[in-house]
C-alpha cells in the first residue's frame, strides 16, 4: 500500500542528525577539493574534476550538531603540490586512497564561486548540513 502524507517529523530529523554523529569512524567528516562547474545532482557519486586537487588523504574534518537539525562539518584543506582554482566540495566518509584520493562513499558535494589557490594556501569549509522535513 502506498502512502499518500508523509513528512519527517522533527524528532525524526534530530535523529538523523543524531545518527550521523554516532557513526564515529564511517561519519562524512572527510573534506576534499575539486576544479569543476558542473551543477550538483542527486546521483553524484564522486567529484566530477579533481585535476590538479592531488593533495591524499582527505582532510579530516570534525562533526558536530549545531541545532536539533543542522549536522556541521568543519575542516581546512591546505594546497600542497599544484596551484589549482577549486569550485567544488565532497565530504565523504573515509580518506581514500590513490593521489588524489578515491573511493568511499560521499554524503554531499557542494559548489561555491572559482577560488585561486597557490602552494601553501589553505582554507577553512564549513559545511552545515541542514536536515529538512520535505
Amino acid at each position: 500500500m502506498a502512502l499518500d502524507d508523509v513528512l519527517v517529523v522533527n524528532t525524526g530529523r534530530e535523529l538523523t542528525v543524531d545518527a550521523l554523529i554516532a557513526l564515529a569512524a564511517t561519519a562524512p567528516i572527510y573534506l576534499q577539493w575539486g576544479v569543476s562547474s558542473q551543477a550538483v545532482a542527486g546521483a553524484d557519486v564522486d567529484l566530477i574534476d579533481k585535476t590538479g586537487c592531488n593533495e591524499t588523504p582527505r582532510a579530516t574534518g570534525v562533526d558536530s550538531k549545531v541545532s536539533n537539525y543542522t549536522y556541521r562539518v568543519i575542516g581546512t584543506l591546505t594546497k600542497t603540490l599544484t596551484a589549482a582554482i577549486i569550485r567544488e566540495l565532497g565530504s565523504f566518509n573515509a580518506a581514500g586512497a590513490g593521489t588524489p584520493a578515491n573511493g568511499d562513499t560521499m554524503f554531499l558535494r557542494a559548489m561555491f564561486d572559482a577560488i585561486s589557490l597557490s602552494v601553501g594556501n589553505a582554507i577553512e569549509f564549513t559545511v552545515d548540513t541542514l536536515i529538512t522535513a520535505t
